[in-house]
């Protein structure tokens, strides 16, 4: 049995690369995928990939730093497709500098785009979720969320923003705790075996079973 059929999904990122895999996975699952990438060509590539294995996925183009470009892709969706079930916020940028090397520019596009991008998708799908009391979240992390490597700078503390204790980050306890609890926030930094966990997360979320968040190394 699909595990998601019937559930819609949101994939920022998912033109190529980790988004790109959950995206495919996802559709195999029996979900429908909203591919959500600046490169919409290769968000169109995929999309047909997923399509031509019988899964169905739809391209679209979305800067995440652009709340007002996250909000009318959002409500779009919903008024053409109706419930999002869940939202991973895949996409993000490296942006790796020593410290006293960092110009403005590059502080301001990795945290537009690292944290303030996972709260601007997330922040759009909400009021969906909470009116129909469930929907799952999953923010990729990193590992560089748990350490800090010479010459990153500032990508770890974007990252690290997402997060509070292992995998389970400040912003997702925060959604969650005003959710009234019925919303599966959780963070993961990826690594083998993690996107077979994001399904089970999401199936459990939507049989109401006891759902948490794991870090996968």
């Amino acid at each position: 049995m699909q595990r998601l059929q019937g559930k819609t999904a949101i994939v920022t990122g998912g033109a190529k690369g980790i988004g790109a895999a959950i995206a495919r996975r996802f559709a195999a699952e029996g979900a429908s995928v909203f591919i959500a990438d600046l490169d919409l060509d290769r968000a169109r590539e995929t999309a047909g990939e997923i399509a031509a294995k019988g899964g169905v996925a739809t391209a679209c183009q979305l800067d995440i730093a652009d709340r007002a470009g996250v909000d009318d892709l959002i409500a779009g969706i919903e008024a053409r497709h109706g419930a999002i079930d869940v939202l991973v916020n895949n996409a993000g940028v490296n942006v790796f500098h020593a410290p006293l090397d960092l110009m403005d520019e590059d502080w301001d596009r990795c945290m537009a785009v690292d944290l303030k991008g996972a709260w601007n998708c997330s922040r759009a799908v909400l009021p969906g979720m909470v009116d129909r009391r469930y929907g799952a979240i999953i923010n990729i992390i990193s590992n560089h969320a748990f350490s800090v490597i010479k010459s990153t700078f500032p990508y770890p503390v974007a990252k690290h923003g997402l997060l509070f204790k292992p995998a389970f980050g400040i912003l997702n306890r925060a959604m969650d705790q005003n959710a009234h609890g019925f919303l599966g926030a959780g963070g993961v930094a990826v690594g083998k075996g993690a996107i077979d966990i994001f399904v089970q997360f999401v199936a459990a979320i939507h049989a109401n079973q006891a759902v948490g968040a794991a870090k996968c190394l």
